[in-house]
């Protein structure tokens, strides 16, 4: 599949799952969606840009990432991106396909993961996995899963010699 910049509608999707999942998110008593760049003190959330800025450093990064694919100048002011809500709600499979997607077109250059579009999209993947799969008090220990956890006894655990 050739690599090509996405249409200002797939970069409008991305901002509105943004808004939409940090809403859903916030909603469950957690924290807006952030995402860290460049070096460990760098961070963006969505109330430091504006949607269009968000837009454009996204677009900016996928032009960037056909221009090193295909070996030709992108002029980043050429990007004439406004951002216009797209008025619907997104499923998380939805989402996650939407980033993906973006991702693949603009995963190009050596330097991909230290931009900043990458760690929005990866802040955005994780918020709406966090989405799709509240954890719930009920659901016990997530991140460590123990044989005790599991019920099972110590004599099978145990390999025979």
């Amino acid at each position: 599949m050739s690599a090509y910049i996405v249409d200002d509608a797939h970069i409008d999707a991305l901002i509105d799952i943004a808004e939409q999942y940090e809403r859903e998110y916030r909603g469950i008593g957690r924290g807006q969606l952030y995402w860290y760049f460049g070096n460990p003190d760098q961070s963006r959330s969505l109330r430091d840009q504006t949607k269009t800025e968000i837009g454009r450093m996204l677009l900016a990064e996928n032009a960037r990432s056909v221009g090193y694919r295909y070996r030709e100048g992108q002029d980043p002011a050429a990007l004439t991106y406004v951002y216009r809500p797209t008025k619907r709600e997104y499923t998380p499979s939805q989402a996650l396909m939407a980033i993906r997607g973006f991702e693949y077109q603009a995963c190009e250059t050596p330097d991909w993961d230290r931009t900043e579009a990458h760690a929005f999209c990866r802040a955005l993947f994780r918020r709406a996995v966090d989405v799709a799969i509240p954890q719930k008090e009920s659901d016990g220990p997530f991140w460590t899963i123990t044989d005790r956890f599991l019920g099972r006894e110590l004599a099978d655990v145990l390999l025979p010699l």
